[in-house]
């Protein structure tokens, strides 16, 4: 359990690096695909890892959980409304 949310706090951090980077450089600078398919693969994993360890039902996760689902919504709300679409609510 506690590997997995390591991993979890781990995709977590490097998409919201992903995130920050995207934004902080000039939007003509980078295209879309050089950061996109990361941070869209690495929020669909992490939805993914959420649910799972959430159906595991395990007390001493819960805390951990509900962060990593708080931080999911804020990065997910980063995206422009076209690309929301493509990663899970």
């Amino acid at each position: 359990m506690a590997s997995s949310l390591a991993k979890l706090t781990s995709i977590s951090t490097q998409t919201l690096s992903l995130l920050l980077e995207r934004q902080r450089l000039p939007p003509s600078s980078v295209p879309e695909t050089t950061y996109l398919p990361r941070i869209q693969e690495n929020l669909a994993k992490l939805k993914e890892g959420i649910t799972k360890v959430e159906g595991d039902n395990v007390a001493e996760a819960k805390e951990a959980i509900k962060l990593l689902k708080s931080q999911y919504g804020r990065m997910r709300s980063m995206l422009s409304v076209e690309e929301r679409e493509t990663v899970p609510e």
